[in-house]
């Protein structure tokens, strides 16, 4: 909706920590239930993950987090949250 908001649009919501829940309008109370949307370690440079720009030859290029890959990366779990366990392989 570039057009409709050609410089951009943030809303700021106040929560309630201790009801988990944020007003979204007056008359509609909305639970918080946050999750991590990208969370990783860091892999080992000789492994072939996918590399941003496609760089193929330097093991040093930074790890394209547009998907899923075996160190987290961007996993986008809703379900993960508070109290949630979750092992990364490290190597």
């Amino acid at each position: 909706m570039p057009a409709e908001f050609p410089e951009g649009f943030v809303k700021y919501f106040d929560i309630d920590w201790k009801a988990r829940t944020t007003v979204f309008k007056p008359g509609i109370t909305i639970p918080v239930r946050p999750f991590p949307g990208t969370l990783a370690v860091g892999i080992d440079p000789d492994d072939p993950s996918p590399r941003k720009g496609g760089v193929k030859d330097d093991k040093l290029a930074p790890v394209s987090s547009l998907r899923p890959w075996k160190n987290g990366s961007n996993m986008d779990i809703n379900e993960l949250t508070e109290g949630s366990t979750i092992f990364i392989r490290c190597s």
